[in-house]
């Protein structure tokens, strides 16, 4: 039995705010605080967590295959470039705290294979830009 807690740790996790979620799955916002919140008459349903789990499996496709670039050209280089820039876009939609998220979960990883990290507005960052946003099947 998972938590309201887990629940939303999850939303947080992916980088999706409680107004999105709840207009992805066709619900007021003020339900899903109710899901999230100490009050046991409500409970998060199955199909909101099947969401909450797809959103997490594609962050972790999209997350894998950026580290996975990263460390490959890494190793291209010799093992040593002299950091990696990745897009932190500006912006309050949806799909942009997801991205956010994606690149904040992507630096830690990198970072924990020794790689320094810089954030930087897309326009700026390397061709890691595409492997963030790239959708593997």
């Amino acid at each position: 039995m998972r938590t309201k807690a887990e629940f939303r740790a999850l939303r947080e996790t992916v980088g999706i705010s409680q107004g999105a979620l709840a207009a992805a799955l066709g619900v007021q916002p003020r339900t899903l605080r109710r899901w999230e919140a100490d009050d046991e008459r409500w409970e998060p349903p199955e199909d909101a967590w099947e969401e909450l789990d797809a959103l997490r499996a594609d962050q972790e496709r999209v997350v894998g295959f950026a580290v996975r670039k990263a460390l490959s050209i890494r190793e291209e280089m010799g093992g040593e470039p002299a950091e990696v820039v990745l897009p932190y876009p500006q912006g309050r939609d949806a799909e942009t705290s997801m991205r956010r998220a994606n690149a904040r979960l992507c630096a830690d990883r990198l970072r924990r294979h020794g790689l320094a990290v810089r954030f930087a507005a897309p326009d700026e960052s390397d061709a890691l830009r595409m492997a963030m946003e790239a959708r593997t099947e």
